[in-house]
C-alpha cells in the first residue's frame, strides 16, 4: 500500500474516531441533563458492565482476527473468512451465555454485587445489548482485517451514540426521556449497528466461499488475549465499579 493510502485512511479513521468521542460525550451531556444524577449514573453503571461482558464476549479474538484477516485476505480470502465467521459464532455463543446469566439473575446481581435493586431493569436491558454489541463489534473488526479501517470505525464508535442522541432527543420531545426509554434508546442504537454491519458483510464477503474452520483454533489463540485484555479493562473501569 502507498504512503499516500496509508495517509488517507488513517486520516479518515482518525476523523472517525473522534466523531465518534465527540458524539459520545454531546450524549453523555445530554443524557445526564435529562437524567439527573441518580439515573445517569445507573445508565453509565449498565453501560460499563454491558462494555465489560462484551470484552469477555470477545474472548480475546479481536487481535486474532486482525492477524488471520490480514495474512489470508490477499491470497486466500476462503480461509480468511473461515477464520471469521469462526470467531462470530464463538463471540455470539459466549454472548448469548452471558445475557443469559443476566437475564435470570439481573435482580440478585443488582442487590448482591452492586447494592442498587433500582439496578435491576437497567442491568437486564444493557445485558439483552451485550449479544449485539458484541457481535457488531467482530464484525466491524473484520472489515478493519480486510483492509476497511474507516468502514469499521464508524460502525463501532458512530452509528450507535448517533442513534441513542437521535432517539433520545425524540424522547425529549414529547417529554419521555425518562431512565428506561434512554436505556432503550442506545439499545436501539446498538442493534442499529449490528444491522449496518450485517448489510456491509453482503458486499465485502457474499461472493467469497468459505473454508471451514474449527472454533478450536480462535479459542485457543483468543484465550491469552482475553486475560490481558478484561484484566486491563476491569482495572481502568474499577472506580466506576466500585
Amino acid at each position: 500500500m502507498k504512503v499516500k493510502d496509508l495517509l488517507q485512511k488513517g486520516f479518515w479513521t482518525l476523523l472517525a474516531r473522534s466523531l465518534g468521542a465527540g458524539l459520545m460525550l454531546l450524549m453523555a451531556l445530554l443524557f445526564s441533563r435529562w437524567l439527573g444524577v441518580k439515573d445517569f449514573g445507573l445508565f453509565s453503571l449498565g453501560l460499563t458492565v454491558m462494555t465489560v461482558f462484551g470484552v469477555i464476549a470477545r474472548w480475546g479474538t479481536d487481535q486474532v482476527i486482525l492477524k488471520k484477516a490480514g495474512v489470508y485476505w490477499i491470497d486466500r480470502p476462503d480461509i480468511a473468512k473461515g477464520h471469521i465467521v469462526s470467531i462470530i459464532k464463538i463471540v455470539s455463543f459466549v454472548s448469548a451465555c452471558l445475557t443469559f446469566v443476566i437475564v435470570v439473575f439481573h435482580e440478585d446481581i443488582a442487590v448482591s454485587v452492586f447494592n442498587k435493586p433500582e439496578f435491576a431493569h437497567v442491568l437486564l436491558w444493557f445485558g439483552l445489548m451485550t449479544i449485539p454489541f458484541s457481535i457488531n463489534y467482530t464484525i466491524a473488526e473484520s472489515y478493519k482485517g480486510v483492509g476497511k479501517p474507516v468502514i469499521s470505525s464508524y460502525l463501532q464508535n458512530v452509528v450507535t451514540p448517533f442513534m441513542a442522541i437521535f432517539s433520545g432527543m425524540a424522547l425529549f420531545h414529547i417529554e419521555m426521556a425518562e431512565l428506561p426509554y434512554i436505556v432503550q434508546s442506545f439499545g436501539l442504537g446498538v442493534v442499529i449497528a449490528l444491522i449496518c454491519s450485517l448489510l456491509l458483510w453482503k458486499g465485502v464477503f457474499s461472493n467469497i466461499k468459505k473454508t471451514n474452520i474449527s472454533l478450536k483454533n480462535p479459542f485457543k489463540e483468543g484465550w491469552p488475549m482475553l486475560l490481558i485484555t478484561s484484566g486491563a479493562l476491569v482495572m481502568a473501569w474499577s472506580d466506576m465499579l466500585i
